[in-house]
């Protein structure tokens, strides 16, 4: 897996999206208390600097170091480099635990049992995905789709099968909270959504293959079909969750 996220210093910071802030704000309303959450798999802290409005501490971890080497500073975040399945926090310490788009990569039981024993009672796990970006229009739509399921095809992770699902099919032992629709919205330029594919794993894992990137089959294609557009396309990534209470 980490393999896949071998990408350019800062290219995953640059081209992954914002959550919305109402996210946070939310999360922050079902947990118990914000005293402390601790954002799993952080990537380069995109949903670490939002928990950090409405927490006095976040904990951000991931496996990858050249992910913590670019994740952007902020004073109530502690990043530190660890698998998720294990760490050195203390037991019923944690109020609020965050996956954002990566639990599909985990030894869950084992993640699942170490999130039971961090969290305090009533404590609030949120676990989190995205699917493949899709725009308003057929003609950029129609050049995503041969990228993701022709080109792509043999190179997905067997995980992105539970990415692509929503985590519908995840084993989730909490008490599952009712979650509000969110829904990523972004108003990108070609060059934007190119970027934000290009930190994908299967394109990552075609590139270590072959030696070049899958983008550059489709690139012509892409921008001749963006140009018989508006500059910028709204491009829209609802979010699907697995959020419950630990015992």
């Amino acid at each position: 897996m980490a393999e896949d996220f071998k990408q350019p210093p800062g290219q995953y910071a640059i081209h992954r999206p914002r959550y919305h802030r109402e996210l946070f704000q939310w999360l922050a309303s079902i947990s118990p208390s914000n005293r402390c959450a601790w954002d799993c798999a952080t990537g380069a802290g995109q949903a670490a600097v939002g928990l950090a409005e409405f927490f006095d501490i976040v904990l951000a971890t991931d496996i990858n170091k050249e992910q913590i080497d670019h994740a952007e500073p902020h004073h109530k975040i502690q990043y530190s480099v660890s698998p998720a399945e294990q760490n050195d926090f203390k037991s019923q310490s944690i109020d609020l635990i965050t996956v954002a788009c990566g639990v599909h990569w985990f030894d869950r039981k084992q993640f699942f049992e170490t999130a039971k024993r961090l969290l305090i009672p009533k404590g609030v796990i949120a676990v989190w995905t995205y699917k493949w970006p899709w725009t308003n229009s057929k003609e950029v739509d129609r050049v995503l789709a041969k990228l993701k399921d022709t080109i792509l095809e043999n190179y997905w992770p067997q995980e992105s099968k539970l990415y692509f699902s929503g985590y519908a099919d995840i084993d989730f032992p909490f008490e599952e909270i009712q979650v509000p629709p969110f829904t990523l919205e972004c108003d990108w330029q070609v060059e934007d959504l190119i970027g934000f594919i290009s930190t994908w794993s299967a394109v990552q894992r075609y590139l270590r293959v072959n030696g070049k990137s899958p983008i550059e089959l489709v690139k012509a294609d892409l921008i001749a079909a963006w140009k018989s557009s508006p500059p910028k396309l709204p491009l829209e990534l609802p979010l699907y969750f697995r959020v419950g209470y630990s015992p």
